[in-house]
């Protein structure tokens, strides 16, 4: 399990990343004129709100792994 301690950290962020871009084009969303470009903003804030829920359920998936894996070697260390 080589590189599993940075695994959390490059999730996070990559979702911090997410977010940041998500309202950058959010805000660019509310400035657009036409509905062509609005309509291009928003698909890439489905995308962008996509891959977070993706990121988020995997971090959440590891952190239970990583809990699980914790209380399995106390458990059985006695």
């Amino acid at each position: 399990m080589i590189g599993d301690d940075r695994i959390l950290p490059r999730l996070y962020k990559q979702m911090a990343q997410a977010e940041k871009r998500f309202g950058e084009i959010s805000a660019g969303a509310q400035d657009a004129e036409d509905s062509e470009e609005r309509a291009m903003l928003f698909q890439q804030m489905i995308e962008i709100k996509s891959s977070l829920v993706s990121d988020m359920a995997l971090s959440s998936s590891y952190q239970t792994y990583l809990q699980e894996t914790m209380k399995f070697a106390i458990t059985n260390s006695a």
